[in-house]
């Protein structure tokens, strides 16, 4: 599931991401587009009798606004929630080359 919030300066994207940890998310955008790709790395001991969380690797899309710098985007995982703040665009905004996910 994910959740869209907006303010004058800024768009949330909010993904529900249970289990994953930072290194099991990517992000990266190309021609306007927002990819998310996950691929869980487990490490469990034991023999697995159930398991509700699913354990294939995934890909989210979403097109970003022209308004959208996607230089500036942020990520944040954390209890199993990403939080993607996108920044719109402004003339004085600094433009970094990485985009890493870091936890909270």
């Amino acid at each position: 599931m994910h959740s869209i919030y907006t303010s004058e300066n800024k768009n949330l994207l909010c993904l529900e991401l249970p289990g994953l940890h930072a290194g099991d998310v990517e992000i990266g955008v190309q021609d306007r587009e927002l990819t998310v790709r996950t691929s869980p790395s487990w490490e469990a001991e034991g023999r697995q009798v159930l398991s509700e969380l699913p354990r294939t690797e995934g890909i989210l899309r979403f097109k970003l606004d022209r308004n959208i710098d996607p230089e500036s985007i942020e990520a944040v995982l954390g209890d199993g929630i990403l939080l993607l703040t996108l920044h719109k665009r402004t003339l004085h905004r600094k433009r970094s080359e990485e985009r890493r996910v870091g936890k909270e």
